[in-house]
């Protein structure tokens, strides 16, 4: 019952088609099937599959069918694979697409999903070895985040757990020195950037189509993307993190006829603005209403770096709920199930290492963030489950993340307390005390600023006085306030 952009275009007697992975069809592998009768306005799709990431495809002959094939299976297309490796298959259907809408005289428009970059990593002759002679390294926020020196928010998982890595952060400078030299991680990297060499080669293929054909000055061009891979930035693999390398996607629009060159648009922008703003630009007229913003305006000025400070979007882990992010203007505010939050200044800060949270300086941008996150999550514009409440403010009882500041070289983390290291170092160290106040048992001051409850209500420790949300997270926010109540209702018993 959704009305998709391309179902718009179809009614305007544009020709349209859909090649690649669609991904939005249930469980469906590859679900070639499932494209006869939810064409969903994309009224060629024959190389539309649902899921999976097969590396080579052929049509059966005598068939309207298309199948599918793993890497295991390349030995099937020696000295043939440019005709079939996933990247140039699909390349090449998007390009026959174009040249019979071309010859029809149609108006037309393609959606090209490639599937790669995307494990298994794995890419055809001669991209395979392209790039055997590179080495590439650990990135640096990548070691900082493993070595907790200094620590990523609690919200971002680690990877490397199936790689051997250690729990004794004295040991992983060592640890990460060895994967780094590792063949699998020289691999993995090396066949990554070949698949994105074969998709930019891929690229200009499409382009070059484009302009035999004299239609490139009057066709709208769009590179995107549906999310990044980390490739170790801050400990992580793939995906799945509100950090750039994860969350960013490139939206790269070419359109000589209205989109002066070189404008780099500084207002960030969603998925969800795409439809409105495409068919604003195609100059389709419809009744619709979207949830994106037509981001129109900005394309066709004359202003080569447009920005618009108020305009704030929206993400969320849908897959695991641990955290949801507010952005706008170049700055991120992340709130998560458990943990401080994390304020993000991409101007000073484009690694994204420290949270600026605390910072008097950023204390008008943090109050806009705060509010509209919490205004997005009560009027279910994102989802996220409170739970037991999400601080929006850092709590005075919460310990640092950080390794601790010892003199020494030794590492340990405030959990390491009373196990791996001397529980004395609470009672002799001022320094270990403000870095470990839960651990340390010295929590007796009340957090200022606002914890968002269970109600959806963010609330400062002045206004939880009665008591009634003086749970676990509730406790750890105001431990001063909830002391008081506690102690209050054991005086009237």
């Amino acid at each position: 019952d959704v009305t998709t952009f391309a179902q718009v275009l179809q009614e305007a007697n544009y020709a349209t088609s859909y090649v690649g992975k669609w991904h939005l069809d249930g469980n469906e592998i590859p679900g070639w099937d499932t494209n006869v009768g939810r064409e969903f306005g994309f009224e060629e799709n024959k190389y539309r599959f649902n899921r999976g990431h097969w590396k080579y495809f052929e049509d059966v002959p005598n068939s309207d069918r298309v199948q599918e094939y793993n890497y295991t299976n390349s030995d099937l297309f020696e000295n043939r694979y440019e005709k079939h490796f996933s990247t140039d298959f699909l390349f090449d259907r998007g390009i026959d697409f174009i040249k019979n809408s071309v010859r029809k005289k149609e108006q037309f428009a393609l959606f090209l999903s490639i599937p790669d970059p995307h494990a298994p990593n794995e890419v055809r002759p001669p991209y395979d070895n392209l790039y055997d002679e590179t080495f590439f390294k650990v990135p640096t926020t990548g070691r900082s985040a493993m070595t907790k020196d200094p620590a990523s928010p609690i919200w971002q998982v680690m990877d490397l757990a199936d790689r051997g890595r250690p729990d004794d952060l004295d040991e992983m400078e060592e640890f990460l020195d060895a994967f780094e030299k590792s063949d699998w991680w020289q691999d993995y990297m090396r066949k990554y950037f070949g698949m994105v060499r074969c998709i930019d080669e891929n690229i200009g293929k499409l382009l070059n189509s484009i302009k035999g054909s004299g239609i490139e000055n009057n066709t709208i061009l769009v590179f995107t993307s549906d999310h990044g891979d980390m490739l170790m930035e801050h400990g992580k693999i793939d995906k799945g993190s509100p950090f750039e390398t994860s969350a960013g996607i490139p939206f790269l629009i070419r359109y000589p006829e209205k989109i002066p060159a070189s404008k780099v648009i500084e207002t960030p922008s969603s998925s969800v603005d795409f439809a409105p703003t495409i068919l604003s630009l195609m100059g389709i007229q419809h009744g619709l209403h979207f949830q994106g913003k037509d981001a129109i305006e900005a394309l066709v000025s004359d202003d080569l770096s447009p920005i618009d400070y108020d305009k704030v979007i929206f993400s969320a882990d849908y897959s695991n709920g641990r955290w949801v992010m507010a952005m706008a203007g170049g700055f991120k505010l992340v709130i998560g199930r458990t943990g401080a939050p994390w304020l993000f200044d991409l101007h000073s800060d484009p690694e994204e290492i420290t949270n600026f949270i605390e910072s008097p300086f950023h204390e008008e941008i943090k109050a806009k963030l705060q509010n509209a996150l919490v205004e997005a999550i009560n009027s279910n514009l994102i989802k996220f489950d409170i739970g037991n409440g999400s601080f929006l403010d850092t709590p005075k009882c919460i310990d640092e993340l950080d390794i601790l500041p010892l003199s020494s070289n030794q590492k340990y983390l405030c959990s390491d307390i009373g196990t791996k290291t001397s529980s004395t170092k609470c009672d002799k160290q001022r320094k270990i005390q403000i870095h470990c106040p839960d651990t340390c048992n010295i929590c007796n001051e009340d957090s200022e600023g606002r914890i968002l409850l269970p109600d959806g209500v963010a609330r400062t420790c002045k206004e939880m006085d009665d008591g009634q949300w003086c749970n676990k997270r509730g406790k750890k926010f105001c431990p001063i306030t909830c002391a008081k109540e506690e102690k209050g209702s054991e005086d009237f018993i």
